[in-house]
């Protein structure tokens, strides 16, 4: 075929053919040129060379069907296989048979629940003088005042765990591919009247206006935002919200100084350049009377607030629907709700109702309601607020500040207007960081910035003094509001940094009931919902600029805030907060883990330890807690809480904790060996109680010379006196008698043993004995003990003259001994002549 073709004229015929109606062959004829095919698919048409009926294919065809639907209608050209990519299509011989159109027209329906008027045709055609058959399913388009189809429920599985499609999704036709409605742009058109254009000639060229001109009232660009840049995100949900049959109310919530009515004016100005079909005015009504300026740092003020409470905000409304408010002067609430539910679908608008919070709450929310109750289809209220009044993500859509592609795009433009040197990188982020990505906060930086200070002196200067003003406009006025226990709160939180509501309660010391009712007050303004260890533990945070506030007013905050502050800073027990990455997120777990236990909740700790140690399964610190949250049960495993325990040491672990609760395992489990292993790893770290670890060693050495042979029993028994008598110089003098007591009764123990026993000779006895003297037990029993010794080796037989050698050595040494006695010891002498006894052999 001919390359060049006029693809307007192409496009002009086939919306033709759509717009009538048409189901036959010449759609397709249309398509034919020089004896070829069209090569192009596009967003009236797509050709298909099979018929899928697995379920698969036939989901496929559904998402087509509707992606036509919504967008201009189309058809379906079953018969047509492309040969060569974009280049060339050919006819294909099919089985026709297999369109099964009620099967379709079902799935449709349970898909989207809604019913599309597909019909199919089979038809004959000429191509290069041969006769060929074809199937075409015509698919209408959808109603310009018709919401456009979306699924509500998920399609089958492309890829494992990906459906093809989801519920609330919607898709519309985009050249020659069936995409989802993400962007502005996509809702646009959905909602345009979406009547082809055929003088400008475009591939997807049609008009989007409904031909009726939008009025409105918005205020000067200049007084709302005079560079809107981004919010891409938060702008096609309210457009996609225009398809909601539900839902007449949406509220922009957040901190002030993060962008609501500049999103609010930005969409209204999309809205006006690109109509929705059935909707005539855009009415913006305010409360607030002045607005801060960030690079300025003062308010300027604004015209006089359209309303002041819910009472005059109907009055706005009744005179925005051509009632007479003089003749409802005295006329109940109700009757004037119901008068205006009858005239304001009478004039299709979007009302913008701004800044509501400079109300009093109450006042809010029956302006709130009053918005919920008077929606309907094409009356819709988009009302901005700093508080979320508790209402769900239904209605509301939190705004955050800037992402940190938005923000760099806008400090650019600020860069740009004012001619100030270029921000990159780094500098970037950490502006974004210190502002939580506000603009209005950004722009009071910037002011510094502005007047030659660098970058990084102007943030340590607006932390202080010279923010002041920003972050007051933006949320002092709403702190300081608070009730004193939702203060209290927030200063916890301020102080933990980020928290569990376990910690919470445990640091603040409020009843559940109150706790949860100053969460709810405290989470439509300044709370961060931070990512959950565990799905039953809620977490939270506060923004930056909503800490800075709070380090300046902490007195304010609490009658007892150093007290609150040091109880929280006992409780911080992993790693510190000012950490980033991995780290911070272990010290959380951690922390909550610890609450969690102490409010007997120890399944739970144990699951948010798990769900770290899924990623971190090495983490000394996890392997610890593990350990601890396991040792905390009603019956523990101690061989598991063991095996934890060695896992943690041999990954790095050295806290004392750790050895504590080894030792109680080993202790528990019967484990001498392992009593004195971990004592034993314990005394080599200096910084331990060394007296608590002598002890334990001892008792582990006792315990285990049960088990053994004579000789090896006897030295366990020696070590467990030498770890004991160790001990005694870093006790007081009180334990340190209780201490003499323990060891006298050791020592007992270690000469009835050798008394009793043939396994030693009698100068091997008196050695021990000796040892256990010079190590401090002078009772003149031990004395005795030793003497004895010396007589029972005469006994044994006459002796060699190595022996006797031994012999004199051990009298002498003896006699060492006698003279070294404490004073105290020395009245009682009943040993001066053993030399008589002894010696003569």
């Amino acid at each position: 075929m001919n390359s060049d073709f006029d693809l307007t004229e192409v496009n002009r015929v086939v919306y033709s053919c759509i717009s009538r109606g048409c189901v036959g062959a010449e759609p397709l004829e249309a398509l034919i040129l020089d004896d070829s095919f069209i090569p192009k698919e596009n967003w009236l048409w797509d050709y298909k060379e099979a018929i899928n009926t697995d379920a698969l294919g036939l989901a496929k065809t559904v998402l087509q069907i509707v992606s036509f639907y919504n967008t201009c209608g189309g058809y379906l050209f079953y018969g047509v296989k492309e040969l060569e990519k974009d280049k060339v299509f050919v006819p294909v011989s099919i089985d026709l048979s297999q369109v099964d159109l009620a099967q379709l027209r079902n799935k449709i329906k349970h898909f989207t629940g809604q019913s599309i008027d597909i019909t199919f045709k089979d038809v004959t055609y000429l191509l290069k003088s041969e006769e060929h058959k074809a199937g075409v399913i015509y698919i209408p388009k959808r109603d310009k005042y018709s919401n456009p189809v979306s699924f509500i429920k998920n399609g089958p599985e492309k890829k494992p765990g990906k459906p093809l499609f989801s519920p609330d999704e919607t898709y519309l036709r985009s050249l020659d591919e069936c995409v989802k409605a993400t962007t502005t742009n996509d809702w646009q058109t959905l909602f345009s009247a979406r009547e082809f254009a055929a003088p400008y000639g475009s591939d997807n060229n049609f008009d989007k206006s409904n031909h009726l001109k939008i009025t409105h009232n918005l205020p000067d660009r200049n007084l709302i935002c005079s560079n809107f840049v981004g919010r891409e995100k938060i702008l096609s949900s309210l457009w996609e919200w225009l398809s909601d049959d539900m839902e007449y109310t949406k509220i922009l919530s957040g901190d002030g100084g993060k962008g609501k009515t500049s999103i609010a004016y930005q969409f209204c100005r999309s809205f006006i350049q690109s109509p929705p079909v059935n909707y005539e005015r855009v009415v913006w009504v305010s409360a607030k009377e002045k607005q801060f300026s960030g690079i300025n740092n003062e308010y300027f003020e604004l015209q006089e607030s359209d309303f002041n409470n819910s009472e005059s905000f109907l009055n706005i409304l009744i005179e925005n629907c051509a009632l007479d408010a003089s003749e409802y002067e005295d006329v109940s609430t109700k009757q004037i709700k119901r008068d205006l539910k009858e005239a304001l679908p009478l004039f299709p608008s979007i009302y913008v109702v701004d800044d509501i919070d400079s109300l009093e709450e109450g006042e809010q929310r029956r302006v709130v309601d009053a918005c919920r109750q008077l929606g309907s289809i094409n009356n819709r209220y988009l009302i901005t607020t700093r508080k979320k009044l508790a209402y769900s993500s239904d209605i509301c859509l939190d705004v955050p500040g800037f992402p940190l592609q938005d923000f760099t795009m806008y400090i650019s433009s600020l860069i740009d207007k004012y001619n100030l040197k270029e921000i990159k990188g780094k500098e970037i982020e950490n502006l974004h960081n210190t502002c939580d990505g506000s603009p209005l906060l950004a722009a009071s930086i910037l002011r510094l910035y502005k007047q030659g200070v660098p970058l990084s002196q102007a943030i340590r200067e607006w932390k202080g003094e010279a923010g002041e003003d920003a972050r007051n406009a933006a949320l002092k006025r709403e702190i300081l509001s608070l009730t004193p226990e939702s203060k209290r709160v927030l200063l916890a939180i301020f102080h933990f940094v980020s928290c569990s509501y376990t910690e919470l309660k445990q640091s603040v010391g409020l009843e559940q009931i109150k706790l949860v009712d100053c969460l709810e007050e405290l989470q439509s303004l300044f709370l961060v919902n931070e990512p959950k260890l565990i799905e039953s533990e809620e977490r939270f945070s506060i923004s930056s600029t909503t800490a800075l506030i709070i380090s300046e007013i902490q007195k304010e905050m609490a009658f007892d805030h150093k007290r609150l502050k040091d109880t929280i800073k006992s409780m911080r027990v992993g790693s510190s907060p000012k950490k980033t990455g991995n780290t911070r997120k272990v010290g959380f777990a951690i922390n909550q883990a610890i609450a969690l236990i102490r409010d007997n909740r120890v399944p739970e700790a144990i699951q948010t330890v798990d769900e770290q140690l899924r990623f971190l399964s090495e983490n000394p610190d996890l392997l610890l807690m593990k350990a601890r949250c396991l040792a905390s049960l009603e019956k523990p495993d101690h061989q598991k809480i063991r095996g934890l325990l060695r896992q943690s040491y041999l990954a790095g672990q050295r806290k004392e904790l750790l050895y504590d609760l080894w030792f109680n395992s080993e202790l528990r489990l019967n484990s001498a060996n392992g009593i004195i292993e971990v004592s034993q790893k314990a005394l080599d770290i200096q910084d331990f109680d060394k007296k608590s670890w002598l002890e334990r060693m001892a008792t582990g050495l006792v315990h285990r010379s049960k088990h053994r042979d004579f000789d090896s029993e006897i030295k366990d028994l020696m070590e467990a006196s030498s770890c004991l008598t160790e001990s005694l110089k870093l006790l007081d003098r009180t334990s340190k008698e209780i201490r003499i007591e323990e060891l006298n009764s050791l020592h007992n123990l270690i000469w009835s043993k050798l008394e009793g026993s043939s396994n030693h000779s009698w100068l091997t006895c008196f050695d021990l004995v000796l040892d256990l003297i010079k190590r401090g037990d002078v009772r003149t029993k031990m004395y005795a003990n030793a003497r004895r010794c010396l007589s029972e080796s005469l006994a044994e037989g006459k002796p060699s003259e190595n022996k006797k050698a031994a012999y004199n050595f051990r009298v002498d040494r003896f006699y060492c001994l006698l003279d070294d006695r404490p004073e105290k010891d020395k009245i009682d002498r009943p040993f001066t002549d053993i030399k008589d006894g002894l010696c003569e052999i």
